[in-house]
């Protein structure tokens, strides 16, 4: 008997194959840094360096950056099981590439379930506009300095 029955499945969320994570986790990044992987680029790289020693967090030892490509799917559970990430920044990538499925405004910080999370327009873009860079600067301290974090 030949039931073909998953046509008639109803799923009202995506399904994805994603990679497997690591048993242990590799090291200590509490900053996940989500960019497009056609935004990336040594300039973009040195503003963004510029933009983690604001923060205070180490660039090299600290910061997990991801080139995102926009026919990829990636889990931010993986990359918090690998780096032990708490806070995600993440320049003109969506959320939902890393199974987050939250909406958000840019530049207003999120606290959710011991996550941090700001959404930001793309490097290349914030670094030739003023008030970019200004409205960057300040959802990040909001976010950096804040001991309150709701869920």
């Amino acid at each position: 008997m030949n039931t073909n029955w998953l046509p008639h499945l109803f799923i009202d969320y995506p399904l994805y194959q994603l990679p497997e994570a690591i048993e242990a986790q590799v090291g200590n990044k509490p900053l996940l840094v989500l960019v497009e992987a056609q935004d990336w680029n040594n300039q973009t790289a040195d503003l963004l360096q510029k933009i983690v020693a604001a923060i205070k967090l180490e660039y090299n030892t600290q910061v997990e950056i991801v080139p995102v490509e926009e026919h990829k799917n990636y889990s931010f559970q993986v990359f918090r099981q690998q780096f032990g990430c708490e806070i995600v920044l993440t320049f003109n990538v969506p959320l939902s590439k890393i199974g987050i499925y939250f909406e958000l405004s840019k530049y207003l910080p999120l606290y959710h379930a011991n996550i941090r999370v700001l959404v930001a327009d793309a490097l290349s873009v914030v670094s030739s506009d003023k008030e970019l860079k200004a409205s960057l600067w300040n959802g990040l301290k909001a976010l950096i300095n804040s001991t309150t974090k709701a869920s």
